[in-house]
Protein backbone atom coordinates (compact mmCIF):
# COMPACT_ATOMS: atom_id res chain seq x y z
CA UNK A 1 0.00 0.00 0.00
CA UNK A 2 1.64 3.27 -1.14
CA UNK A 3 0.44 5.40 2.36
CA UNK A 4 2.31 2.81 4.89
CA UNK A 5 5.46 2.35 2.13
CA UNK A 6 5.62 6.65 2.46
CA UNK A 7 4.59 7.40 5.41
CA UNK A 8 7.11 4.96 7.28
CA UNK A 9 9.89 6.54 5.31
CA UNK A 10 8.63 9.79 6.32
CA UNK A 11 8.63 8.68 9.79
CA UNK A 12 12.07 7.14 9.87
CA UNK A 13 13.49 10.73 8.62
CA UNK A 14 11.81 13.05 10.49
CA UNK A 15 12.36 10.85 13.53
CA UNK A 16 15.53 10.91 13.81
CA UNK A 17 18.37 13.92 13.53
CA UNK A 18 18.37 14.56 9.22
CA UNK A 19 19.28 16.93 7.11
CA UNK A 20 17.31 19.85 5.99
CA UNK A 21 18.15 21.91 2.87
CA UNK A 22 16.37 24.76 0.95
CA UNK A 23 16.34 25.23 -3.33
CA UNK A 24 15.05 27.02 -5.72
CA UNK A 25 14.06 25.30 -8.61
CA UNK A 26 14.38 28.44 -11.67
CA UNK A 27 12.17 28.62 -14.60
CA UNK A 28 14.91 28.27 -17.15
CA UNK A 29 18.33 28.82 -17.61
CA UNK A 30 21.63 27.17 -17.38
CA UNK A 31 20.76 25.77 -13.83
CA UNK A 32 17.63 24.51 -13.23
CA UNK A 33 18.14 24.37 -9.43
CA UNK A 34 19.65 26.55 -7.58
CA UNK A 35 21.01 26.07 -3.43
CA UNK A 36 19.16 28.65 -1.27
CA UNK A 37 21.76 30.05 1.35
CA UNK A 38 20.98 31.40 4.40
CA UNK A 39 23.30 33.35 6.38
CA UNK A 40 22.56 32.64 10.03
CA UNK A 41 25.65 33.37 12.05
CA UNK A 42 26.36 30.87 14.09
CA UNK A 43 25.36 27.94 12.81
CA UNK A 44 24.96 26.21 16.40
CA UNK A 45 22.09 28.24 17.22
CA UNK A 46 18.51 26.06 17.14
CA UNK A 47 16.27 28.90 16.78
CA UNK A 48 17.41 30.28 13.55
CA UNK A 49 15.48 31.39 10.27
CA UNK A 50 16.32 27.85 8.48
CA UNK A 51 15.36 26.21 11.88
CA UNK A 52 11.95 27.57 11.92
CA UNK A 53 11.17 26.93 8.81
CA UNK A 54 12.22 23.41 8.92
CA UNK A 55 10.29 23.03 12.15
CA UNK A 56 7.34 24.65 10.77
CA UNK A 57 7.39 22.43 7.48
CA UNK A 58 7.95 19.18 9.87
CA UNK A 59 4.94 20.42 12.10
CA UNK A 60 2.61 20.40 8.46
CA UNK A 61 3.79 16.74 7.33
CA UNK A 62 3.62 15.33 10.00
CA UNK A 63 -0.61 16.79 10.53
CA UNK A 64 -1.33 16.51 7.41
CA UNK A 65 0.47 13.58 5.51
CA UNK A 66 0.63 11.14 8.73
CA UNK A 67 -2.40 11.70 9.98
CA UNK A 68 -4.73 8.34 10.10
CA UNK A 69 -6.84 10.68 8.15
CA UNK A 70 -5.03 10.97 5.41
CA UNK A 71 -5.47 8.98 2.23
CA UNK A 72 -3.21 8.12 -0.79
CA UNK A 73 -4.08 6.90 -4.19
CA UNK A 74 -1.92 6.07 -7.56
CA UNK A 75 -1.61 8.44 -9.93
CA UNK A 76 -3.83 5.93 -12.14
CA UNK A 77 -6.51 7.03 -9.83
CA UNK A 78 -6.45 10.80 -10.52
CA UNK A 79 -10.05 10.68 -12.22
CA UNK A 80 -11.39 8.80 -9.28
CA UNK A 81 -9.41 10.09 -6.29
CA UNK A 82 -9.86 13.63 -5.96
CA UNK A 83 -9.86 14.48 -2.40
CA UNK A 84 -5.85 11.92 -1.58
CA UNK A 85 -2.47 12.71 -2.15
CA UNK A 86 -1.14 10.85 -5.05
CA UNK A 87 1.46 8.51 -5.44
CA UNK A 88 2.97 8.79 -9.46
CA UNK A 89 5.65 6.43 -9.85
CA UNK A 90 8.88 7.15 -11.96
CA UNK A 91 10.85 4.81 -14.36
CA UNK A 92 13.39 4.77 -16.61
CA UNK A 93 11.04 6.43 -19.23
CA UNK A 94 9.60 8.85 -16.81
CA UNK A 95 11.79 10.98 -14.38
CA UNK A 96 10.44 14.59 -13.92
CA UNK A 97 12.62 14.73 -10.73
CA UNK A 98 16.05 13.95 -12.04
CA UNK A 99 17.03 17.20 -11.79
CA UNK A 100 16.81 16.62 -7.86
CA UNK A 101 19.70 14.45 -8.19
CA UNK A 102 22.57 16.82 -9.49
CA UNK A 103 25.65 16.82 -7.12
CA UNK A 104 25.90 19.37 -4.38
CA UNK A 105 29.44 20.98 -6.03
CA UNK A 106 27.59 21.41 -9.08
CA UNK A 107 24.75 23.74 -7.62
CA UNK A 108 24.97 27.50 -7.61
CA UNK A 109 23.89 29.80 -4.83
CA UNK A 110 20.68 31.69 -5.75
CA UNK A 111 21.10 35.24 -5.44
CA UNK A 112 18.20 37.84 -5.27
CA UNK A 113 19.01 38.71 -9.14
CA UNK A 114 17.63 35.35 -9.98
CA UNK A 115 14.27 36.08 -7.87
CA UNK A 116 11.85 36.91 -11.19
CA UNK A 117 13.43 33.21 -12.78
CA UNK A 118 12.46 31.91 -9.28
CA UNK A 119 9.67 28.98 -9.79
CA UNK A 120 9.39 26.81 -7.08
CA UNK A 121 11.03 26.17 -3.60
CA UNK A 122 12.33 22.74 -2.91
CA UNK A 123 12.91 21.46 0.56
CA UNK A 124 14.90 18.20 1.06
CA UNK A 125 14.88 15.97 4.54
CA UNK A 126 17.62 13.62 4.08
CA UNK A 127 18.41 10.95 6.48
CA UNK A 128 22.14 8.81 6.35
CA UNK A 129 21.98 6.13 8.24
CA UNK A 130 24.95 2.96 8.36
CA UNK A 131 25.63 3.98 4.53
CA UNK A 132 22.39 4.14 3.68
CA UNK A 133 20.50 7.16 2.37
CA UNK A 134 16.44 8.33 2.33
CA UNK A 135 15.29 11.42 1.47
CA UNK A 136 11.82 12.94 0.31
CA UNK A 137 11.35 16.61 -0.66
CA UNK A 138 8.39 19.09 -0.34
CA UNK A 139 7.45 21.41 -2.95
CA UNK A 140 6.22 24.77 -3.19
CA UNK A 141 5.14 26.73 -6.26
CA UNK A 142 5.90 30.29 -6.29
CA UNK A 143 3.12 32.42 -6.94
CA UNK A 144 3.69 35.92 -8.42
CA UNK A 145 1.87 37.57 -5.75
CA UNK A 146 4.35 36.16 -3.10
CA UNK A 147 7.26 38.04 -3.91
CA UNK A 148 7.23 41.18 -2.49
CA UNK A 149 7.20 44.55 -4.14
CA UNK A 150 11.17 45.60 -4.05
CA UNK A 151 9.94 49.39 -4.17
CA UNK A 152 7.62 49.21 -1.02
CA UNK A 153 10.02 47.60 0.79
CA UNK A 154 13.90 47.93 1.44
CA UNK A 155 15.25 44.52 1.97
CA UNK A 156 18.62 43.23 -0.24
CA UNK A 157 18.46 39.88 1.97
CA UNK A 158 17.25 35.92 0.50
CA UNK A 159 15.88 35.63 3.70
CA UNK A 160 13.25 38.35 3.61
CA UNK A 161 11.99 36.53 0.31
CA UNK A 162 11.71 33.07 1.34
CA UNK A 163 9.78 34.32 3.91
CA UNK A 164 7.21 36.07 1.96
CA UNK A 165 6.98 33.03 -0.20
CA UNK A 166 6.49 30.58 2.54
CA UNK A 167 4.14 32.92 4.22
CA UNK A 168 2.07 32.81 1.09
CA UNK A 169 1.66 28.99 0.69
CA UNK A 170 -0.06 28.68 3.39
CA UNK A 171 1.21 25.10 3.89
CA UNK A 172 -0.74 23.91 1.17
CA UNK A 173 3.10 22.74 0.41
CA UNK A 174 4.22 19.15 0.91
CA UNK A 175 3.55 17.22 -2.29
CA UNK A 176 6.35 14.50 -1.66
CA UNK A 177 7.59 14.11 -5.20
CA UNK A 178 10.83 11.68 -4.20
CA UNK A 179 11.19 8.81 -1.74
Amino acid sequence: MPKERITNVIKEILDAEYGFEIYVAMKNGDQIMKKFVLDEGDPNNGNGFKARIRDSIENTIRIKYLSDDSQYASGDDLANEQNRFYVIAQDDDYQPFAYLSMPEAQLESFRLEDKENADALLFKFILQREGHVKQFWAYQKILPSSIPNKKKQQCNRSAIYITYWIRAFSYVICNIIQI
